[in-house]
C-alpha cells in the first residue's frame, strides 16, 4: 500500500517561531510579559508554558496593561514587554502607548495578527495594525517570516532604549509564529550608552577573537567637532598594525568640514596649506587651524554688515 501524503518529516533542529521568539525574548533578559491575550496570542502563550524565567502578568484591559509596563520599565530601568490581542486590543490601548510615547518610556509593544492566508476574508477583529501603531510609536514592523524574529525582535528591544527612549512595535501573525525555522536565536548585542566609554575590557576579548585580516577605522563628524588629532591617531594605529592596513585610492573631505564652510563661510575655500593628508589611506584630515580660519571669516562678514 502506498501513501499519497505530502507531509514532510519535521527536522528535530526546526522549532516553531513561537519557541524561537521566546528564546530571544530570554537571551535579552525579559523577565516579565505584560499582557491581555487573546486566540491569536496562543503561540505565543504555549511557547512561555515550557519557559522558565519568563512570567505572564495578566490584566484585564489592555490600557492597564500598558501601564503595569511602563511603570515597570521606569522603575527597574529595563524594556518593558506588552502583548496585545489584535486590532482591538491595540485600539483600547493606544491612549496608554501615547502617554509612555511622551514619557519617553522603552516599551515592546506586541500584538497578535489573524493568519496572512485569512486576511482576505476580513476576520475578526483584523486590521492594520501597523498602520494604527505607527503614529505613536517610534516605528512599526509586522513579522512576515520567522527567519526575521530574531533580528526584529533584538532590533525592537534595542530600538526602544536608544535616545530619546519610547516603544516600539512588532505585530505578529499566528502563521509566522506557528511555522517552524532552522534559524537560530543568535546572540544578546550590548550598546554602551553612557557618555564615558565603558565595558573596554570586553570590547578587547571580542575583538581578540576575529581573525587577523583588514582593519577599517570608521571616522565619523563626530571626532572632527571634538577637535581630535585623527591624522596622529591613526599614524600611531599604523605603527602598531603595519600589515593590516591598506590605502584608500579615494579622497574624502570630512563632510563637517564641508557643512561647517557653507555654514559659517559661504564660499569661502578652504586653504590647502591646512589640510594634512591622513597616513592611513591619503584621506585630507582637517588641522586645528582650520576652525580659526572660519571663525575669522565669520566675524569679518558679520561687521561688514
Amino acid at each position: 500500500m502506498t501513501s499519497n501524503s505530502t507531509l514532510k518529516p519535521v527536522s528535530a533542529s526546526q522549532r516553531r517561531g513561537a519557541d524561537l521568539f521566546v528564546e530571544v525574548l530570554r537571551s535579552e533578559g525579559v523577565r516579565h510579559v505584560f499582557g491581555n491575550p487573546g486566540t491569536t496570542e496562543l503561540p505565543l502563550l504555549d511557547a512561555l508554558t515550557d519557559s522558565a524565567g519568563i512570567d505572564y502578568v495578566l490584566g484585564l484591559h489592555e490600557a492597564s496593561v500598558v501601564a503595569m509596563a511602563d511603570g515597570y520599565a521606569q522603575a527597574s530601568g529595563r524594556p518593558g514587554f506588552v502583548n496585545l490581542h489584535t486590532a482591538g486590543g491595540l485600539g483600547n490601548a493606544m491612549g496608554a502607548i501615547l502617554n509612555a510615547k511622551m514619557a519617553n518610556t522603552p516599551l515592546v509593544v506586541t500584538a497578535g495578527q489573524q493568519d496572512t492566508q485569512h486576511g482576505v476574508t476580513d476576520p475578526l477583529l483584523h486590521g492594520d495594525l501597523v498602520g494604527i501603531a505607527g503614529p505613536n510609536t517610534k516605528w512599526a514592523e509586522e513579522i512576515h517570516h520567522p527567519e526575521h524574529i530574531p533580528m526584529l525582535l533584538r532590533r525592537a528591544l534595542q530600538d526602544c532604549r536608544t535616545g530619546p527612549a519610547g516603544p516600539v512595535f512588532l505585530s505578529l501573525p499566528v502563521d509566522t509564529m506557528e511555522r517552524r525555522t532552522n534559524v537560530g536565536a543568535g546572540e544578546a548585542s550590548r550598546i554602551e550608552r553612557a557618555s564615558v566609554a565603558g565595558a573596554l575590557d570586553q570590547l578587547a576579548i571580542a575583538l581578540a577573537l576575529i581573525t587577523p585580516g583588514r582593519l577599517a577605522l570608521v571616522v565619523g563628524d563626530e571626532v572632527f567637532a571634538a577637535d581630535a588629532g585623527v591624522a596622529d591617531a591613526s599614524g600611531r594605529f599604523r605603527q602598531q598594525c603595519p600589515s593590516e592596513l591598506g590605502s584608500a585610492s579615494r579622497r574624502h573631505r570630512p563632510s563637517s568640514t564641508r557643512r561647517a564652510c557653507n555654514m559659517f563661510a559661504p564660499g569661502v575655500r578652504m586653504p590647502e596649506d591646512k589640510i594634512a593628508m591622513d597616513p592611513m589611506d591619503e584621506a585630507p584630515v582637517v588641522l586645528r587651524d582650520v576652525r580659526a580660519t572660519l571663525k575669522l571669516t565669520s566675524a569679518r562678514r558679520l561687521c561688514s554688515r
